[in-house]
């Protein structure tokens, strides 16, 4: 499978444009560290996942697994690309998931860092 890159105020992939469609919009969410806290244990961020998970079927949107994670590869985290309408759905989602910030990633346009906390 091909890694697609999100940088913020870059461009938006084509592959990702086409994916997100009809939608107008998706947000990068992580299951890791909500609020800021301490990276969790694999058992944490797999049962944060799931939750992730739920969220997306019981809003019925579309998801793509992601992983977040540093330029220089130190860090990485299980993440959700969940296909939305609007740009303030997009905070709506990292509010809820209790995010310090998502990037919103336009169908047109740039990737933009949302700052929610």
């Amino acid at each position: 499978m091909e890694t697609i890159r999100l940088r913020v105020d870059h461009p938006v992939p084509m592959v990702l444009a086409r994916w997100i469609g009809a939608a107008s919009w998706a947000v990068l969410v992580t299951a890791c560290a909500p609020a800021g806290r301490p990276r969790a244990r694999p058992a944490a961020e797999q049962q944060a996942m799931r939750r992730l998970r739920t969220s997306v079927v019981l809003c019925r949107r579309r998801a793509l697994a992601a992983e977040g994670s540093d330029e220089a590869g130190r860090w990485r985290e299980p993440s959700l690309l969940v296909a939305l309408r609007t740009a303030g759905e997009a905070g709506a989602w990292g509010r809820s998931s209790r995010q310090n910030a998502v990037l919103a990633v336009p169908r047109r346009g740039r990737v933009r860092l949302l700052l929610l906390r």
